[in-house]
């Protein structure tokens, strides 16, 4: 068959794939009696070539029939038969199929395609190996009586391949009779007492008798025998999936003690951020995980060696057998080390104990006497089937998410044995102190059910104080186990116990010092009943409380959703301080962002003088204390001006106006004063490790168009690209200290609009662009001297030239028409 999805109906050829019986299947074995088959698995040349042809192979690396033959006869498979795969082994899988012909009832024969869900009822442990193994043995035990349908089953790269025979399965039944007359009767063999008798009748219906109640016998020990031997309850601790999803439940949120993972406590108790009152307690919670599209608690056995004996087996048994609503139910149980575990239903809601801690969950006494009548009630089934828990507590009492108290840790004392424990802390030996009833003290009895009856009168002392049994100052051990009684009238009425005469009588006489004086559990639970007056289930209870306290929740909400507005709007306060508002809301509704094209900008540019100089002089944290009170003295400069600081690169400072927000032609006027402030504070600005030395930056300007947008999508910046960039560096790098040049097109804008005294520097050679007419910005015209719009600005003061950099009237001319088309710019003013 292919290895997916095969049927009775798509089997193809082997391919030159040859198996045969070398020890087959006896044609009669006894029910329960284990046999060996022996079966050979043998390839022709030409069976490589047709894999090839029909890509049986996964692995790529065989492209040939001898690669094939190469892979499946010399190399080796994995140790473990778990780690084999088509991959890395030619038979990666080799086991036995039984299927009794009785319980199947479409199917001709045990085929692979069955599922392993009780039909396949002998299916044995597989393994893995080379064509070149030829015989493969397997012992196999049949249990069901009647014709069993067999195969040999394996699996070659992409198919997979079967051997069937049948067997007929006989009851085991001993020898019973004294004489010779055994026989057949139904297929079942029996055997007959031999007696002379009178008469016919008694002749006849004593055989048919001694049938009937053999077959009664055998049918009910079988089932018992079945239910022992069957492992369906095992889980491969692979298959369960971690669960990751915190639950956000009323449950517990306490930091309790640590009880040796005896507790099915809830992992809710995880999101605690509190810690615990002392070094011996720390905070404890159960692994959960997913298996079979449900949670789970998974309790793991600190143990080395781990061997499934009939004690283990006869102990799954008991466990699998009970089932009561306030039990927490055994799903199954992992058994390879160093996994073993123990798989039980989990309860979203924690430990009572972590509730009963718990002070922010309020509970009433009609939740309490309901915890008290679910133990009781969960623990009467328990000594009905003559079973003792022997580790009762409040951390072994777990609540599932309708507020039904469930007890765990029950039976499987074999199972739960441990030889790598954890050593208990002296908090875990003054809790077992506690639970323990005073006639263990002198002795190393059993646990008995009386016993279990003294550790819920600890439970009941819990349940009325809603404290730790064990209290956090030091006391004598040998008062540990009788606490006294509790105060169980308070100030508050939603505290007051109901009925504390009666309650304090329960606890009195289940903590008698006489095990015979103390009650049963089904006694206790009609107590228990009696006495509360509130005999509504814990849902409806829940919905009072909902209804209660709603209006507290709404608060809670608003003032959540508050705390929720600040904390936005620190980070859009952020977020605008990286990048321009109208870009950072883009981007936060996830638009796509185009770059967009300005046609007219002002770039400024600046760096420090002999900052290489200073940095070899400096150390790193120096240095960046330094830029960092610098750039933050800037920063708080530029915030008065209509300007975008693009970016910080080193000692370089780069700052913008006109981008991303169009302001006609002011952005020259807006970096203009802004570079004039920064050249200003720097004559005053006091180097923090170097207080005598004068600051220098040097800076550069330059108008025209622009392209302005975001790039990249980890640390998003957003940037500006074009040719008036390039030119506002250059400005900047021929620029002197303390000086701000700028060029022509900047000179124009600012004659336009007036203010600003200015000076020509004359013609300069500029990297890239060739010869440029730069100026000096020097500072603002004195404010009764500004023009009005519309009149003329000032005559520009002309610096003295120096020698070979006069301007002739084609330069002036060449300047004019290179700027005539600038935006902004009258034709007149040039």
């Amino acid at each position: 068959w292919p290895l997916e999805k095969p049927n009775d109906q798509n089997m193809i050829d082997c391919g030159g794939l040859e198996m045969a019986w070398v020890v087959r299947p006896p044609g009669k074995v006894v029910s329960g009696e284990v046999f060996s088959v022996t079966y050979s698995v043998t390839a022709r040349d030409s069976f490589y070539q047709w894999a090839i042809n029909n890509n049986v192979f996964p692995n790529s690396s065989i492209s040939s029939a001898a690669a094939a033959k190469m892979f499946c006869e010399n190399h080796d498979c994995p140790v473990n038969w778990k780690d084999a795969d088509g991959e890395n082994c030619c038979i990666h899988h080799a086991n036995i199929h039984s299927c009794p012909l009785d319980f199947m009832t479409t199917e001709r024969i045990c085929g692979p395609w069955i599922p392993d869900d009780g039909r396949i009822f002998t299916h044995t442990l597989s393994t893995a190996g080379k064509m070149t193994q030829i015989n493969w043995t397997a012992k196999v035990v049949l249990v069901h009586v009647g014709v069993t349908s067999l195969i040999a089953h394996i699996r070659v790269g992409r198919m997979q391949v079967a051997l069937e025979a049948t067997s007929n399965v006989v009851p085991a039944i001993g020898t019973l009779c004294m004489g010779v007359c055994g026989g057949i009767v139904e297929g079942v063999y029996v055997c007959c007492v031999c007696l002379c008798m009178s008469s016919l009748k008694v002749a006849i219906g004593l055989p048919v008798t001694i049938v009937m109640i053999s077959f009664v016998i055998l049918w009910f020990k079988y089932q018992k025998q079945r239910l022992l031997w069957d492992e369906s309850w095992i889980i491969d601790f692979n298959q369960i999936k971690q669960d990751q999803i915190a639950r956000t439940t009323m449950g517990s949120m306490m930091s309790v003690p640590m009880a040796n993972s005896d507790s099915n406590a809830s992992c809710v108790t995880t999101l605690s951020s509190g810690t615990a009152q002392a070094n011996s307690r720390k905070q404890l919670f159960t692994h959960t995980g997913i298996y079979d599209g449900r949670s789970v608690a998974i309790k793991r056995i600190q143990t080395k060696t781990f061997s499934l004996s009939k004690t283990i087996r006869q102990e799954v048994k008991q466990v699998r057998e009970l089932d009561h609503p306030n039990l927490c139910k055994f799903l199954g149980g992992c058994v390879e080390v160093p996994n073993v575990a123990i798989i039980t239903e989990y309860c979203p809601k924690g430990s009572l104990n972590d509730v009963l801690l718990n002070e922010d969950v309020p509970l009433n006494w009609g939740f309490r006497f309901s915890f008290a009548n679910d133990i009781a009630r969960g623990m009467s089934y328990l000594h009905q089937h003559k079973i003792c828990h022997g580790r009762l507590k409040s951390l072994n009492c777990v609540l599932d998410d309708r507020w039904v108290c469930k007890i765990t840790d029950y039976c499987l004392p074999t199972y739960r044995r441990e030889d790598a424990g954890e050593p208990l802390s002296s908090y875990q030996m003054r809790l077992r102190e506690v639970y323990m009833p005073p006639e263990y003290q002198s002795s190393n009895q059993e646990p008995t059910l009386a016993g279990d009856v003294f550790s819920y009168s600890i439970i009941l002392l819990e349940i009325a104080t809603r404290s730790d049994p064990v209290p956090v100052e030091e006391s004598s051990l040998e008062s540990a186990w009788c606490p006294p009684l509790p105060e169980l009238i308070t100030g508050k009425a939603e505290n007051t116990c109901p009925c504390p005469a009666d309650y304090v009588e329960l606890i009195r006489r289940c903590r008698s010092h006489i095990p015979a004086h103390r009650p049963t559990f089904e006694q206790i639970r009609k107590f228990v009943y009696r006495i509360n007056p509130n005999k509504v289930s814990p849902v409806d209870m829940m919905m009072n409380l909902m209804e209660k306290y709603s209006k507290h929740l709404e608060v809670l909400v608003a003032e959540r959703t508050q705390d929720l507005m600040h904390e936005k709007q620190k980070t859009d306060r952020l977020l605008y301080s990286m990048l321009p508002k109208q870009v950072a809301d883009d981007l936060r509704q996830g638009k796509p962002l185009q770059a967009q094209s300005y046609v007219s900008a002002t770039v400024f540019f600046s760096d420090i003088v002999g900052f290489t100089q200073l940095s070899s002089t400096s150390t790193p944290y120096q240095v960046v204390d330094f830029l960092n009170k610098l750039y933050t003295t800037f920063d708080d400069i530029i915030d008065n001006y209509d300007v975008y600081k693009v970016e910080t690169i080193g000692d370089a400072y780069m700052v913008v106006s006109g981008v991303p927000r169009e302001n006609g032609i002011h952005h020259a006027a807006e970096i203009s004063s802004m570079a004039l402030d920064l050249v200003d504070v720097c004559k005053t600005f006091r180097i923090p490790h170097k207080p005598n030395t004068q600051l220098q930056i040097r800076a550069g300007i330059h108008s025209g168009p622009v392209v302005a947008g975001v790039v990249g999508t980890k640390m998003p910046r957003y940037c500006l690209f074009g040719d008036t960039v390039n030119t506002a560096s250059r400005m900047e790098s021929t620029s002197e200290a303390l000086k701000i040049q700028v060029s022509s097109s900047t000179f124009y804008l600012l004659e336009e609009i007036g203010g600003y005294l200015m000076q020509c520097r004359g013609m300069m050679q500029v990297k890239g662009k060739g010869d440029m007419v730069t100026y000096w910005l020097e500072g603002k015209q004195p404010l009764q001297t500004c023009k009005d719009p519309g009149v003329k600005g000032p005559s520009i003061k002309v610096a003295n030239k120096k020698p070979g950099s006069s301007m002739s009237v084609l330069d002036v001319d060449r300047e004019r028409q290179m700027y005539a088309s600038i935006p902004g710019l009258l034709n007149h003013d040039l």
